[in-house]
């Protein structure tokens, strides 16, 4: 956990996010947040100023120790030093497995997920600081990557491949219940998150004019 959250913020900031996957921001009341995180109601506007920025604080926090994970700029520093297709390939290749392995960590409690879907039925006006601060600068990071990979895209080509990587894994995601009623299955298999990967991997690759990469092993923590 970020070093701003300990104590009474930090049990606020958990609290809430679980109550908020469970009932979204307006099912979920001040005074059972502050009964579940063994505060009073008053902490909430203390630290938090009111039940929207909790909500917003919960989210960014969520989203920023993803990022931190996915480590875009590890990719980006790397996708300089490469000039060979394969090499372009293999970058792909790695940043797919990467965000695989962040997003289905099963070690990742179960309500982040849900959070996140609730987040897409909030109002644009409230999501807006949210875009600007975690979503754009992950785009932004790919878009540059893929300019590199492929300096022949213009602008909107650019974008739709940056747009088009970040829909394909968050897909599944979003529709990780459906998706395991159709599977028939409780959860997502290691050999399944493996074939998914590679085929978004292919996809991708193949529209960016690259080889598809060697195949390597993918693991997400149990």
């Amino acid at each position: 956990m970020n070093q701003e959250y300990s104590g009474t913020k930090l049990a606020l900031l958990l609290a809430a996010g679980e109550l908020f996957a469970e009932y979204g921001l307006e099912g979920a009341s001040i005074r059972a947040i502050a009964e579940k995180a063994g505060a009073n109601i008053a902490a909430i506007n203390y630290h938090f100023g009111s039940k929207e920025s909790l909500f917003l604080a919960v989210v960014n926090h969520l989203m920023q120790e993803n990022f931190e994970k996915i480590n875009l700029d590890e990719h980006l520093a790397r996708a300089h030093t490469l000039r060979k297709p394969e090499e372009f390939s293999e970058l792909i290749r790695d940043m797919v497995y990467r965000r695989f392995q962040v997003f289905f960590d099963t070690a990742e409690p179960e309500w982040h997920i849900r959070l996140f879907l609730r987040v897409f039925l909030e109002s644009a006006a409230l999501l807006e600081d949210l875009v600007h601060k975690c979503f754009d600068p992950d785009l932004y990071a790919v878009q540059q990557i893929f300019r590199l990979v492929n300096p022949r895209l213009n602008e909107d080509e650019v974008e739709q491949f940056a747009l088009g990587f970040m829909a394909h894994i968050s897909f599944f995601c979003i529709s990780k219940m459906p998706i395991l009623v159709h599977l028939k299955q409780d959860k997502y298999s290691e050999a399944f998150l493996k074939q998914t990967a590679d085929h978004i991997i292919k996809l991708i690759t193949a529209g960016l004019g690259l080889p598809n990469p060697v195949r390597t092993t993918m693991t997400v923590s149990n």
